[in-house]
């Protein structure tokens, strides 16, 4: 089965809750304004402590979000969903949005 690449638009309007609010002009910008990125099994969209460069949503798969623990073992936080968003908090954290 081959999988089918979609566009900007049909991304953003995978997200209903933060499309449909938006006029004609907002989904315009949204949708020349992010960027899709791919990762693979187990690997680290950023790590704690840093601040993450964009607000996140999920669109396939699953993000377990952890804390480093005692002893190097890590504690699950939370497991983020398909149409979830995450790293809001740390983008939103201190001077990010200020800048």
């Amino acid at each position: 089965m081959v999988k089918k690449e979609l566009s900007n638009t049909e991304i953003a309007e995978s997200i209903p809750d933060l499309w449909n609010p938006l006029t004609p002009k907002q989904r315009e910008l949204l949708a020349q304004n992010f960027s899709v990125h791919k990762y693979k099994k187990n690997e680290l969209i950023y790590c704690e402590g840093e601040k993450p460069k964009f607000i996140i949503c999920l669109l396939s798969g699953k993000v377990k979000i952890f804390k480093e623990g005692v002893g190097g073992r890590n504690q699950i936080m939370r497991v983020v969903k398909e149409k979830e968003y995450f790293g809001y908090r740390a983008y939103f954290a201190e001077e990010n949005y200020l800048t």
